[in-house]
């Protein structure tokens, strides 16, 4: 009598990588991160921290300690952490935009159909540019910045107020930088908007206005559309914005 073939092993299971996510992950603070800083994550579902239900999972109420940070993109961050004693690597995903921070999106058609679906979140579904008060698909000046023409930027002001702007108009504001390390990335677009929508442009009244003229203690603030069309000097190399009464 034949012995009976022995059962083959258990084949080890292989433990995947956990795909978190966070409401933001900013590249500029995420060095913040290191240094035994600790965070609240979500390990194993990929799901928010709230509605996690994955036995030993990281909930928000555990907490982890970070080990070592990696900057993939402008939404996504891989973090090296320890939990309990063992070490997993995962991916932050950033779900929400940041308040005061925009990222550059191309203007198509596909884009434009999902704003006015009004979006969840308490998002605008309005397809106008916050600065110039002009259709987001609609350059607004052409021979200034045209390499940016066809972008739009959106930012999210408060919990309740998005907002969307041109590519051309937000890189003519003063306050507004685009991220050394992460383009597309740009910084103080916020307050740029918060500001624009408390002054009058100048030629046209309305508000929105941003590009100010660079001559100390002039008063004149104007759309872009309106500082092209009213004759001010623009510098392309420096970014400096001069009014038809103190042209260089």
């Amino acid at each position: 009598m034949e012995a009976a073939a022995a059962p083959e092993p258990t084949a080890k299971r292989q433990r995947k990588e956990p795909g978190w996510k966070a409401a933001f992950v900013d590249p500029h603070k995420v060095k913040e991160l290191k240094n035994g800083t600790v965070v609240h994550l979500d390990v194993g579902t990929g799901q928010h921290p709230s509605t996690t239900s994955s036995p030993g999972a990281i909930t928000v109420e555990e907490k982890a300690e970070v080990l070592d940070t990696r900057i993939l993109d402008n939404s996504h961050v891989e973090l090296l952490i320890m939990h309990k004693g063992r070490r997993y690597r995962g991916v932050v995903e950033r779900i929400a935009m940041p308040q005061g921070v925009g990222v550059s999106t191309r203007v198509t058609r596909e884009e434009l159909d999902a704003i006015a679906v009004a979006p969840p979140h308490g998002e605008n579904p309005s397809n106008m540019c916050a600065l110039c008060n002009t259709a987001l698909e609609v350059s607004p000046v052409q021979g200034i910045s045209d390499e940016k023409a066809g972008v739009y930027v959106k930012v999210r002001i408060t919990a309740n107020w998005t907002a969307r702007v041109h590519l051309q108009c937000a890189v003519w504001c003063p306050e507004v930088k685009e991220d050394p390390f992460v383009p597309g990335y740009y910084h103080h677009l916020g307050p740029a908007v918060r500001r624009g929508r408390a002054l009058r442009c100048r030629t046209c009244k309305e508000r929105g206005a941003t590009v100010g003229c660079f001559q100390e203690g002039c008063p004149s603030v104007y759309h872009l559309t309106c500082a092209v069309n009213c004759g001010c000097a623009f510098n392309e190399r420096t970014m400096e914005v001069w009014c038809p009464m103190h042209l260089r």
